[in-house]
């Protein structure tokens, strides 16, 4: 019977496993590569480009640079693709897959702004833009001139360091960005007059312990006043520092998000000609991202805290079921002998 119930929990945590399987499309291109900012001292920042299933080189693409948390730092260049990449195409696949996704990561030890996480709001004024983050946009600035990104539908997303560093990137670069999702972060509201005409949909955990959330709602009251009539913040009750969870499953907040250009601001940047060059030729390394653990996190309802494709889940509940069936048989038949 002991062995039975081994079996039994080996096949649950198969399951499980396959349950959180990386959910990028394996037919995408994906292109892994490290940024050196001669400007920053040679400042390295390890990236990863995500290409459309069907990229063309003649074609121009939607572009979502997304700046991950400070538990996903490092030089590994896969850690920062560990959180909502996956279930933001699993919850809007259409939209995903035919976009251009930059994922820099962050170095060890650094931010993305350079505050006390725990203090909140600061002023853009008394902290310099960071090497990270500057970096970071000059990433965005080559691979979207390399690979066809359009300059009318570049957006850019993050959470929690990622978050700052969203709200950080708006302020400092309003005329580089369609519209903007920063989740559990905070920012300057002496700066609201500068996004009064930026799209902004933002998250944050009402209990979050980490990230007060007081930074996004005291943005959020700065930024209304100032006029922005295409502004969104959804307060989570009960929720800690995991807003993103909900986010990243918020289909409503993709569709909002592609429906924004950057020429409802300004209208110089609609005209786009053709492509003259090509992207530079790459080897795309195997796509699937090694097996990791996210941080834990205070879900309070563990149904309400992320989504699964529905085709894995599927896969997955066969498996699950075959396992059980061969573990029965087999102890079926030698109870018999």
């Amino acid at each position: 019977m002991k062995k039975i119930f081994n079996l039994l929990l080996v096949a649950m945590l198969v399951c499980l496993t396959a349950v959180s399987v990386y959910a990028v499309p394996e037919s995408a291109t994906v292109v892994k590569d490290t940024y050196v900012n001669a400007a920053e001292d040679n400042y390295e920042v390890a990236y990863t480009v995500i290409l459309p299933t069907d990229y063309k080189e003649t074609e121009y693409y939607p572009v979502l640079l997304f700046l991950h948390g400070a538990g996903e730092r490092g030089n590994d260049n896969v850690n920062q693709l560990n959180l909502v990449i996956d279930d933001l195409f699993a919850t809007r696949p259409e939209l995903l897959e035919n976009t251009i996704i930059i994922a820099p990561q962050c170095p060890t030890d650094d931010q993305w702004v350079n505050t006390p996480w725990e203090n909140g709001n600061y002023s853009v004024d008394e902290i310099p833009e960071s090497k990270a983050l500057k970096t970071a946009l000059k990433i965005l600035d080559e691979v979207s001139a390399a690979y066809g990104g359009d300059r009318a539908q570049t957006y850019i997303m993050g959470i929690s360091m990622g978050g700052y560093g969203t709200w950080d990137a708006i302020m400092r670069h309003p005329e580089l960005f369609a519209a903007a999702v920063p989740i559990c972060g905070a920012a300057d509201p002496t700066k609201a007059e500068v996004l009064k005409d930026m799209p902004i949909r933002t998250y944050h955990g009402s209990s979050d312990n980490v990230v007060p959330a007081d930074g996004t709602r005291v943005m959020s009251r700065a930024i209304r006043a100032a006029g922005n009539k295409d502004f969104y913040y959804k307060s989570l009750n009960g929720v800690g520092h995991n807003a993103w969870e909900y986010a990243a499953v918020d289909g409503e907040m993709i569709d909002w998000l592609y429906t924004h250009t950057l020429a409802d601001r300004y209208p110089e940047v609609l005209e786009t000609g053709p492509r003259e060059t090509a992207a530079p030729e790459t080897e795309a390394p195997e796509t699937a991202a090694p097996e990791t653990t996210a941080p834990e996190t205070d879900v309070p309802d563990a149904s309400d805290s992320g989504s699964t494709n529905p085709s894995v889940a599927i896969v997955v509940i066969i498996i699950g079921v075959v396992v059980i069936a061969i573990v029965i048989i087999t102890a079926s038949k030698k109870k018999k002998k």
